[in-house]
């Protein structure tokens, strides 16, 4: 009678691991599945904010040039430095031109020589009173909600969906094809 007892106990406790390691894998396969949702969806939105970028940049004439100028940034409540939630704060087109392209003549004589020479990027650069207009940065945007599967949401995330958004800038090609 014992034996059967131990038999019947060994029976019962491989039936509650089948069941466990069952479970546990039908979570894996929902979260790898999940995953591929996430990666395919970034993958879509960055084609398509990059096709928009690119449309852009083989214009005649640039209809987004909306770069802005990063003064300082400040970590948001995750505490974390350069992630969605920082707040950043905005730098006036002057100071791109004191802290960077003023320096880059040794003595600010040294810039009449710059100017005297034909097409010198430099100069243009310098004279312009919107320096983000001469390099002619274009945005493409683009964003998908991807919807969490039902067991990723009981177990994982409370959310019925998770945005995915991606910014693209490319330089403006000026018309050349």
């Amino acid at each position: 009678m014992d034996t059967d007892r131990k038999h019947d106990r060994r029976r019962g406790q491989a039936m509650i691991e089948l069941t466990i390691g069952m479970l546990v894998l039908i979570v894996l396969m929902a979260v790898l599945y999940q995953l591929t949702t996430f990666v395919r969806a970034g993958h879509e939105t960055a084609v398509r904010a990059r096709e928009q970028a690119g449309a852009l940049a083989m214009q005649d004439d640039p209809l987004s040039v909306t770069a802005a100028y990063i003064g300082a940034t400040e970590a948001g409540p995750d505490g974390k430095p350069y992630t969605r939630d920082d707040v950043f704060l905005a730098a006036a087109p002057g100071r791109y031109n004191n802290n960077i392209l003023e320096p880059l003549a040794g003595d600010p004589a040294d810039w009449n020589t710059l100017d005297a020479i034909p097409g010198n990027a430099f100069s243009g650069l310098r004279a312009s009173g919107s320096p983000i207009s001469i390099f002619g940065l274009l945005r493409g945007e683009d964003s998908e909600d991807v919807d969490l599967l039902p067991a990723v949401q009981h177990l994982l995330y409370r959310a019925e969906s998770i945005r995915i958004e991606e910014t693209v800038w490319m330089p403006w090609t000026k018309g050349v094809y």
